[in-house]
């Protein structure tokens, strides 16, 4: 699963407006999710942390357990990803 880090920068509330156009505060993306204090970020944090890290740990990526089945089901399924 991929995400935009702008859209997700923007969701955490690292943003700011000048003349009348929102942009993000790339300044402070450093630690992205985990200096933000908002519902939005802590769903973030929880799905990083019993998810997306342990899966990394396990299988050297962050795989569904869908993704995993069809791993398994067909090894070529991988380089499609």
């Amino acid at each position: 699963m991929l995400f935009d880090a702008e859209h997700v920068a923007k969701c955490l509330g690292f943003r700011q407006f000048k003349n009348y156009k929102q942009y993000v505060r790339w300044e402070t993306i450093n630690k992205l999710a985990f200096i933000a204090s908002n519902e939005t970020a802590e769903r973030f944090q929880e799905w990083l942390a019993i998810d997306v890290i342990p899966s990394i740990r396990k299988h050297d990526a962050y795989m569904t357990p869908h993704t995993i089945e069809q791993v398994l089901l067909d090894p070529y399924t991988i380089s499609k990803i």
